[in-house]
């Protein structure tokens, strides 16, 4: 009797698995998605635009000192010819003027006393060449420089180019009360008139006593030319009778 093995054959299945499908399907998509980025992507444009940067104008007030803060009188002149027109404060060329006095103090005191300078405002102009009367306004009268060091440190940033202005250095005088230029130009009218006065008076002496010289001179030549009328006019009496005695034979000889 034969007996006969039936092979098994074993079957496998052959059904994909989720997971591999799955990472396939995440493929194309990353796949497709990589493809329609390369298809659209346009070249990257680098544009360069120009910023540009306003710098803030820091605006100095031009108010007089308050009670808090100190302050002190600067007096200069200016190698400039004086003009009326510097006489009133609401002309352009006052302006301009003030303006540019202003500036350039503030930049020179600043540069000196940066923790406690804050701002020049102008007084008057006045002529000769053109003189200037400003003050100097600080953070409070106990910090205010005093005089002298005012004045140097004005000369010192005149020296440094720190200051652009044409200032007569031998000019620059500071002080703690305003000096008016009217009052200074008027007692110097008056000391001049004065010193007129009397010069006037000694010429008036002097040509009084010149005057009683020549008087004097014009007498004295007077005289001299009426003593020979005089000397005649006493002898001439005299002479008469001797002509008379004379003819009649009168006069001893």
């Amino acid at each position: 009797m034969t007996t006969t093995k039936l092979a098994t054959t074993k079957v496998i299945s052959t059904t994909p698995s989720k997971a591999p499908s799955t990472t396939l399907k995440q493929l194309i998509l990353n796949t497709t998605i990589s493809t329609t980025s390369k298809a659209t992507t346009k070249p990257l444009t680098t544009t360069t635009s120009t910023t540009k940067i306003t710098v803030p104008t820091t605006t100095v007030s031009n108010e007089p000192p308050n009670e808090n803060e100190g302050y002190l009188f600067l007096r200069f002149r200016i190698i400039r010819v004086f003009i009326p027109q510097y006489y009133d404060p609401s002309s352009t060329e006052y302006k301009i003027l003030e303006k540019n006095v202003t500036t350039e103090l503030n930049r020179g005191y600043k540069l000196m006393y940066p923790l406690i300078f804050r701002r020049t405002i102008l007084i008057s102009f006045w002529p000769g060449s053109v003189g200037v009367t400003t003050q100097l306004i600080f953070d409070n009268q106990t910090v205010v420089p005093n005089l002298t060091n005012t004045e140097q440190s004005l000369r010192v940033a005149i020296n440094e180019s720190a200051v652009f202005l044409d200032i007569i250095p031998s000019s620059i005088e500071a002080d703690l009360q305003i000096v008016n230029a009217t009052t200074t130009n008027a007692q110097s009218s008056t000391a001049t008139s004065a010193a007129t006065t009397t010069t006037s008076k000694q010429t008036t002496t002097r040509t009084a006593s010149q005057t009683s010289q020549t008087a004097n001179t014009t007498s004295n030549s007077a005289t001299a030319r009426n003593r020979p009328k005089e000397v005649v006019t006493f002898l001439l009496p005299f002479i008469l009778i001797y002509f008379l005695l004379t003819e009649k034979g009168l006069l001893l000889l």
